[in-house]
């Protein structure tokens, strides 16, 4: 070093006060300065300060993951978080690449940040309840819907179903926690009341009144087979007074067929049949 340049002044962003250095940053813009004090500054306070100048992804991404103070590492994960959130380049893209953090990452993907963005945030979460919060309260519905369609916790994406902020996510995530069948009464019924999107509760519903119809089909027609089992064994049982024995033996053949035809016979009502039709045979033999 010349004697000329050991009489230059001294830049104030490497004056020995951490104070004046933290005075000069307001006037620095130079990207390597500033990089360099955010890496290497032995004062946090400066490099927390020179941080919030900073644009560069990568420089960020490495203080974020090496600074020695917990404080600066989250000032420059908060800083990749701005400009993820507030940009559209590449840039934007690595800075949302590099957070590491679930909460930072679950604040880019639940943002209205750039779709690359948000795919880089997303891409980043694999813990369950991450997952379902974007799912629930994304404000982009195609990135909730691609972290509905990661849950597998059945937990989670009934609290998807319940409390999503997009109609057509709670409703994907309603086909996969209520079975085709919909056999489960309680969750349906748990569903329909909670429901925080009337299409998931109308759907619900819907189900609930198809398990309640099909209940009722099932009940009429059960009626419906006791009253003819009824009626054959008391035809079957008469038989056995019949005078004309070729025509108790053809009423036989016809009560036996009708008979057959049925069902899900009840046993004791089959028991009471057998008992008739033997009757009846012995008597058409005598």
């Amino acid at each position: 070093m010349g004697i000329l340049d050991k009489l230059k002044p001294q830049p104030r962003w490497k004056h020995s006060d951490p104070a004046v250095r933290l005075q000069a940053l307001a006037d620095l813009a130079d990207p390597t300065e500033l990089a360099a004090l955010a890496a290497q500054d032995p004062d946090p306070n400066v490099r927390a300060a020179a941080i919030e100048k900073i644009e560069d992804a990568a420089v960020l991404g490495r203080v974020a993951a090496g600074d020695a103070s917990q404080d600066v590492r989250d000032a420059a994960a908060d800083r990749l978080v701005a400009l993820a959130v507030g940009g559209s380049s590449q840039d934007a893209v690595t800075a949302a690449g590099l957070v590491t953090d679930v909460r930072r990452a679950s604040t880019i993907a639940k943002s209205s940040a750039a779709d690359p963005v948000r795919e880089a945030a997303l891409a980043k979460l694999t813990d369950e309840r991450a997952l379902g919060g974007v799912a629930r309260h994304a404000k982009v519905e195609s990135t909730a819907l691609a972290a509905a369609l990661r849950l597998t916790s059945q937990e989670e994406l009934l609290s998807t179903v319940l409390n999503s902020d997009h109609r057509d996510v709670a409703l994907a995530a309603f086909d996969r926690v209520v079975p085709a069948s919909g056999a489960d009464v309680a969750l349906l019924e748990s569903i329909a009341a909670r429901a925080q999107q009337k299409a998931v509760a109308r759907r619900a519903k819907a189900m609930l009144q198809e398990i309640e119809d099909a209940e009722h089909a099932r009940r009429a027609a059960e009626a419906e087979r006791q009253k003819q089992e009824a009626s054959l064994c008391a035809a079957i049982e008469d038989l056995a007074s019949a005078g004309d024995p070729d025509r108790a033996a053809a009423e036989l053949a016809r009560l036996d067929a009708a008979w057959n035809a049925l069902a899900g016979a009840d046993p004791a009502a089959a028991r009471r049949f057998a008992a008739g039709a033997d009757v009846a045979r012995a008597r058409i033999t005598k």
